[in-house]
């Protein structure tokens, strides 16, 4: 399937899919007059900025997988921004953005867990919008979230990468958990830094009285 999603009918399928979900939050958002022409914008810009970091990888792990540069936070601060709902909406256009730019798929329930959850449960972050440290407390949610769903990934369709005689769950887990939280341990530094945290919480007070 990997064949398919890197041709150009399978990317055209990913991009169209993508389209046809960011439609339906702009259909959702327009409900909202104003504010929802603002949450799409941003939206698109967010997953923008989240698709051009995807390809900025400063290290690779020794034992597989690539940490990005803050492109899990670009598509969790939608939901940080404007709630659960765009959140969710946000990560799954954007785990369709992803097959298409860079597919691994070996059977549609592989890519439902890799893609669809993976990426689309970083938008978890958006039910934690209004709680104190809901900018911290909702990125972990939202890549916890997506190491759920790669751990259950690599334990029902990679185990056979596993070295002889290592539990599976483990080797997923250290495999997934190892480039997901490294890049997550990054990001937490980044967005506590005064001057970012200080924007960040500016633009949301900003959407929030516009």
């Amino acid at each position: 399937m990997s064949e398919f999603f890197g041709s150009p009918i399978g990317q055209l399928t990913a991009v169209g899919a993508a389209v046809v979900l960011f439609l339906a939050a702009v259909g959702t958002a327009t409900r909202f007059g104003r504010s929802g022409v603002r949450i799409t914008t941003v939206t698109a810009v967010c997953l923008a900025m989240a698709t051009a970091l995807s390809f900025v990888k400063p290290f690779e792990l020794y034992n597989g997988g690539s940490v990005t540069l803050l492109s899990m936070f670009f598509v969790t601060v939608v939901g940080y921004f404007f709630g659960l709902g765009p959140g969710l909406l946000a990560g799954a256009t954007y785990s369709f953005i992803q097959l298409a730019v860079d597919p691994v798929v070996v059977s549609p329930v592989q890519a439902a867990l890799d893609y669809l959850f993976g990426f689309g449960l970083l938008g978890v972050s958006g039910a934690f919008a209004g709680t104190r440290g809901g900018l911290y407390i909702g990125y972990i949610a939202g890549v916890t979230g997506r190491f759920i769903a790669t751990l259950l990934s690599g334990v029902l369709f990679w185990s056979a990468y596993a070295p002889e005689g290592m539990n599976v769950w483990l080797y997923s887990a250290l495999y997934n958990g190892g480039y997901i939280f490294a890049e997550a341990a990054i990001t937490l530094v980044i967005i506590s830094l005064p001057p970012v945290r200080g924007a960040v919480s500016r633009l949301r007070d900003r959407f929030a009285r516009a």
